[in-house]
């Protein structure tokens, strides 16, 4: 790169004025080969790391934008000049590349929330492989500065969407139908039956039931998000409930005590 500073003095005889300018002449011996893509993830603290990687991660189910990484080009063509100039994309509407001072960023965009269960578009679950293109510029015989696709490379990197633990919904405040709650249930009881002759069950019993129950199409807690391991395992309790009735935590069956 040459920096040209030219003069103009005008002729006045007794006080001669100037002005200059300056200017820069790139010389390029031609447009060399991307040598290399590289990616920095973050680190926990959100900076970017100084160890290469092909590799990122995100929570699920977050909507605003979030920067996964910086992205490197290296080219050995002086970055003034259009050999040296680059448009980066990514294959993901759901991602982004942004410049800035320092180069390019890998960016979740904003109201694009991932689902760590939805196995879509994706070879492995709870992951999401993108493809990171760079494509350097070139002067065409008018002189215009357009891209160079026969000289454009890339590189892959997989995106690694976290689980994130969330709580049952109760059927009623969310799921197929709204309007559909447990229910009710009545029971009629001998009042002349001893206590010592009641069997557990007896004269009431009956299940939550979960949506891997065939033909149930409105059980009383869904997991819409069907969390992973055990996170996506329900356990059940009875709060405020009389003394003589008992569920079972693992079934969510509810039913009388014996003897009660």
């Amino acid at each position: 790169t040459f920096d040209i500073t030219v003069v103009a003095t005008d002729d006045d005889d007794d006080t001669p004025l100037s002005g200059e300018t300056t200017f820069h002449i790139i010389l390029d011996d031609g447009d060399d080969e991307i040598t290399a893509i590289n990616f920095y993830p973050l680190d926990d603290d959100g900076n970017v790391e100084e160890t290469k990687s092909d590799e990122a991660d995100v929570n699920e189910n977050v909507g605003q934008r979030v920067v996964l990484g910086r992205v490197e080009v290296v080219d050995q063509d002086d970055s003034a000049h259009p050999h040296g100039q680059h448009e980066v994309t990514v294959d993901d509407k759901r991602f982004d590349i942004e410049k800035d001072d320092d180069g390019y960023l890998l960016v979740l965009k904003e109201g694009n929330p991932l689902d760590h269960e939805d196995d879509g578009m994706r070879e492995t679950p709870g992951e999401i492989k993108l493809t990171i293109t760079a494509t350097p510029r070139m002067v065409n015989d008018k002189g215009e500065n357009v891209p160079n696709t026969a000289a454009e490379d890339d590189t892959t990197v997989f995106v690694t969407v976290n689980d994130v633990n969330e709580a049952p919904i109760a059927l009623g405040k969310a799921g197929n139908n709204p309007d559909i709650k447990p229910g009710n249930w009545w029971v009629t009881v001998d009042e002349d039956l001893d206590e010592e002759d009641v069997t557990a069950g007896q004269w009431l019993e009956f299940g939550l039931e979960t949506e891997d129950v065939v033909d149930d199409d409105y059980p009383a807690f869904t997991d819409t998000d069907k969390d992973d391991g055990k996170n996506g395992d329900l356990r059940y309790e009875l709060v405020n409930a009389p003394d003589w009735l008992e569920i079972d935590d693992e079934t969510g069956v509810i039913r009388n005590k014996a003897n009660a």
